[in-house]
């Protein structure tokens, strides 16, 4: 089956930013995150965003091997974050993204200003953090090499499991069992796209504490913040729509374990690494076994399918070079520019208007 491309989406500001005024106070006559203590972002329109800070750690990524739960490319390994962050106490809402941006495409599966926006693709997550670092960089509201992110997968993970070992942020494992029609032939129909053939979950109470999932989602999102949250205070981590990670997706996880970010490995041997994938976490609305703190999914960074979303995270960059508001994110995932997409007539323009050169330097 051919891929599509990815058709092109112009983000416009729903704000002007030139017409708001830099902040003439001191540093520390301005509200600031402080470590250690949660935090409220101020966006336009009279919105909100509330921040949970998370402290540095050493925890378990990925699955045991005796896990029932556990895929192929979920090894469990140690993992160090040396720098504590700020996660989103939920995923970002319809809301909060459209106090910043205009909605890219309709919310069809869920509308409502306190369901989270979805339908956005990797690059749009970003410009909503772009646009927010650039707002926030002029009223004075940011330390000195802190930015507005998406997280690493392994802080993703690590904020997730607030500590615990299980499938599940609460404490808890799976309980339901897929249970496929016509037996094993089934799962043959299934790949083979015959829709009658698919089974079902059985009920896991574990999971409907926490997550809206395949069982008891209705087949949408639903409002933030109605389910159980985990130790730190973090809302539906599993379920509801499936977050963006900064990371590049590949089988293994990056070999290195303090303060990971993964990218390519040498070898380009899946299919995800010709089309420029990023990490997926959390699972869906329309998932069950998907919603395991260890899961982990590629999608194409131009794919804004009906169950993505995003939550926003505030972390400390050590180089100067890598916090360029313009292009900060994508350097974070290594990629050195934005990534081309085709127009409908098969012509190749950018994503997002490039900034205007100074004349001087023509």
């Amino acid at each position: 089956m051919e891929l599509s491309k990815p058709a092109s989406v112009e983000l416009v500001s729903s704000y002007d930013v030139s017409e708001e005024k830099t902040s003439t106070l001191a540093t520390n006559e301005v509200s600031l995150p402080k470590i250690g203590e949660n935090w409220t972002v101020q966006l336009p329109k009279d919105t909100t965003l509330e921040m949970v800070y998370i402290p540095p750690g050493t925890f378990k990524m990925g699955n045991p091997v005796n896990s029932g739960d556990k895929t192929f490319d979920e090894r469990q390994h140690k993992v160090t974050l040396t720098k504590g962050f700020w996660l989103g106490k939920y995923e970002v809402t319809q809301k909060q993204w459209k106090s910043m941006l205009k909605i890219p495409r309709e919310q069809i599966y869920g509308y409502g200003d306190d369901c989270p926006v979805h339908r956005i693709d990797w690059y749009e997550a970003n410009e909503f953090c772009r646009q927010l670092n650039e707002r926030e960089i002029k009223a004075g509201k940011l330390p000195r090499n802190y930015r507005y992110v998406l997280p690493t997968e392994a802080q993703w993970e690590y904020a997730c499991r607030a500590g615990t070992t299980t499938s599940l942020n609460n404490g808890k494992d799976f309980t339901g069992v897929y249970k496929a029609r016509f037996f094993g032939f089934g799962e043959i129909l299934v790949a083979l796209d015959f829709s009658f053939a698919n089974g079902k979950w059985t009920d896991c109470p574990n999971l409907n504490e926490i997550a809206w999932w395949r069982n008891n989602s209705n087949k949408r999102v639903h409002l933030v913040g109605q389910k159980k949250p985990n130790a730190w205070g973090l809302y539906d981590m599993h379920g509801n729509v499936t977050e963006w990670c900064v990371d590049k997706y590949i089988a293994r996880y990056p070999r290195q374990t303090v303060d990971p970010v993964g990218s390519y490995p040498l070898e380009k041997r899946l299919l995800y690494d010709e089309f420029e994938c990023r990490v997926l976490k959390g699972g869906c609305f329309l998932d069950a076994e998907e919603c395991s703190q260890s899961s982990r999914f590629g999608n194409m960074a131009g794919g804004g399918f009906f169950y993505i979303g995003f939550r926003l995270a505030l972390i400390y960059f050590d180089k100067e070079e890598d916090i360029k508001p313009e292009n900060l994110q994508v350097r974070f995932a290594g990629v050195a520019d934005l990534e081309p997409i085709y127009d409908d007539e098969g012509n190749l323009k950018p994503k997002y208007k490039q900034p205007e050169q100074n004349p001087s330097q023509n």
